[in-house]
Parts: C-alpha cells; structure tokens; sequence
C-alpha cells in the first residue's frame, strides 16, 4: 500500500528552491534515508511532509488522501515526527512523556486506557527505559532522552515515521540496537519510515530506499543499492566518497 505520495513538490527557504518537482512514493514496510550535505532540505522536506511548513508548490497525499485536508488526531494518527533537537524541557516522568504519544488514540481526556498503558510500557521496554518510568526527564542524559524520544514516537504508532537526525546522542549499541527496534515496527503497524541522517554507514545498514538530496534542487531516489553508489555520494556530498564490501556489509567514507 503507498503510504506517503508526492507530486511535483517544490521545497523553499527564504526564496531559495532546496527541492525541485519531488515525485516520491512510499510503501507500506519500506524505510527511506533522507541523505545530502548541510542546507540540502533535508529538515525542511520532513518539516513539510508533516504540515509544518507549507510546500512552494505540489502536492503531498497520506494514505490517499490530500495532506492539507488532514488536521489534529487524524493527521497525528498518520505522521509522527521526531525532532532534530528532542524532547522539550518540561517537567514530566518518562512514563509521562511516553504516553503523550497516544494522545491521537486516547478515547477519554480522564483516565489512561488499558490498552495506551501496555503499548506505552512495551515502548519504554523496546528503549531500555522501564527502570527509569518513574524519573523526571529533566534528570535524564541526552541519550536516554533520545531514547525517549524514540519510544514516544513508537508509542504514538503513525503510519509513517519521519525522524531528524534520530541518532543524535545515541551510543553506537543504541543507535543501530534503537533503529532496528523501531524497524521492526514497520510491518506490524503497516508503516514506513523516513530516517534523515548525516550517517551513510548507518543509514545503510537500516534502510532499504533512499532519497539523496543533491543540494542544487535535484535528487536521486530509489532503492539503496541503486543510489549508494560512490559517484552519485561523491557529487550530493562535494567530495569523494568511496565504498568498501567487507563481507556482506559495504561501508562509506571521505577520502580527500
């Protein structure tokens, strides 16, 4: 099922055009690297395709319908959107903060539904969090708010996943350990996720597609295979990037 359609989507900041007539599909278990250097679009295209920012020009559907028709819980049930930055600084416990991902679901503003508590507390379990459920998450360190982060956004259960820089903070076991957990979401919950990263080597080891910014409006995107390839890298990113095939895995680096 195509969860997320674009149609000639035009993305600008302050009059400059970052991504030109963007033709994109997403499918349903997919999972999309959103790669390109600093300035590229890359949080303003997650930023639009959440309604936050309105498109220069085109159009975006979810699940077959037109995103600027979509509001509140509905839209809420169908994009869940984690922030480069993370959680704000409120005064609230983990466990507290966590279940304000079902707020799209909640059928009731006076008690928690039984049903909201288990999937809140499966989340903290996912993040290696249920010990800290009773903290405030002022007392917690950047990574563990990440992973709160995190599991909010699991707990929320959108059709499709946006996520900023979601390894910011993140130790190397959390990072990959994390991803995979929230991958493993897709297939249960009929969704798909958009992963933007600085991380090549990370982005390839959790993600099946990718949609490479080129920096001058342009793009390439289709399955990583096709499009993690050193001369398309070394142009989006304006150096060389070369490729190494240890085994099965194929890493990426610099090289001046």
């Amino acid at each position: 099922m195509t969860l997320l359609k674009t149609r000639n989507l035009d993305i600008s900041v302050a009059q400059r055009k970052l991504i030109y007539q963007l033709e994109l599909e997403i499918e349903s278990g997919t999972s999309w690297a959103l790669l390109g250097r600093n300035g590229a679009g890359k949080t303003s295209l997650l930023h639009t395709l959440a309604k936050l920012m309105p498109a220069a020009a085109g159009e975006i559907y979810i699940e077959g319908e037109s995103l600027a028709k979509l509001e509140g819980k509905p839209l809420a049930q169908r994009i869940g959107l984690l922030f480069q930055q993370g959680l704000p600084a409120m005064p609230k416990t983990v466990y507290e903060t966590a279940m304000l991902g079902r707020y799209p679901h909640h059928q009731s503003l006076w008690r928690d539904d039984p049903e909201d508590m288990a999937v809140v507390e499966n989340a903290l379990r996912d993040f290696d969090l249920a010990h800290l459920s009773s903290r405030s998450i002022q007392t917690l360190s950047g990574g563990e708010a990440q992973r709160l982060a995190l599991a909010q956004l699991v707990a929320q259960a959108p059709s499709l996943y946006l996520l900023d820089e979601p390894s910011n903070h993140l130790d190397l076991t959390h990072q990959l350990k994390g991803l995979q957990r929230l991958k493993s979401k897709l297939t249960s919950h009929r969704a798909a996720l958009v992963m933007a990263s600085h991380d090549i080597n990370l982005a390839s080891q959790i993600c099946d597609h990718v949609l490479l910014l080129m920096g001058d409006g342009n793009y390439l995107a289709g399955p990583a295979s096709e499009i993690l390839q050193e001369d398309h890298l070394s142009e989006a990113f304006g150096c060389i990037i070369r490729r190494v095939v240890s085994g099965k895995e194929a890493f990426f680096f610099p090289s001046a």
